[in-house]
């Protein structure tokens, strides 16, 4: 068999990725991080497609926020100016399967447990009592680890704390569920720093 041919047979079964980002969403929607690195020249094209920028006085690094502000119904809605973190960034999951240590249906299983994890945790830390406005900080979408710890703080309580797992178990359990999964399958939490794309 030719090259040609090997190369075409290949490209055939290995799945692109394409399918699996449009299904996910979580580095964009602030899942997986709070925040996406800015190159020094992406300051303009920060400014052009609404991104806001972070500074901090501990880190020159430039970031911007996430859950991202051009990240609507479930996509990307300026796909081809995105910075080059967005481009570059290839998940656990992502990378699985590109390598074929998992197939599409199984990884878009993983997207789909945790989509339905941040679903259950929304319906139970909804609030009636809670205007709108505060659902969101200075009009920016909130992560679900956002709404999470502002859930706890309105009840006096620190999110992951004991009188917090004690008075919201089952919030608690679904909270650790997505932690969870995350770590295993998207981006690993507990062995590195996990704040920024």
């Amino acid at each position: 068999m030719s090259h040609a041919v090997l190369r075409e047979e290949r490209t055939k079964t290995q799945p692109n990725g394409s399918d699996l980002c449009l299904a996910c969403g979580l580095c964009c929607n602030g899942v997986l991080f709070d925040q996406g690195v800015l190159l020094p020249t992406e300051f303009d094209l920060a400014h052009e497609i609404g991104l806001t920028i972070l500074t901090s006085d501990d880190d020159d690094t430039p970031t911007f926020r996430l859950p991202c502000a051009c990240f609507q119904q479930g996509r990307c809605s300026t796909y081809r100016k995105r910075p080059e973190a967005c481009g570059r960034y290839r998940c656990d999951l992502l990378q699985a399967l590109k390598t074929q240590e998992i197939d599409l249906d199984a990884a878009l299983e993983q997207v789909a447990q945790a989509k339905a994890l941040i679903a259950e945790i929304e319906l139970l830390i909804e609030d009636t009592n809670v205007s709108e406005s505060t659902s969101e900080t200075m009009g920016e979408a909130m992560s679900i680890w956002q709404r999470a710890q502002q859930f706890a703080q309105r009840h006096g309580l620190r999110l992951h704390s004991t009188e917090f797992t004690r008075s919201f178990p089952q919030i608690q359990l679904k909270i650790s569920a997505l932690y969870l999964l995350c770590d295993r399958h998207f981006e690993h939490f507990m062995s590195k720093p996990a704040d920024r794309l």
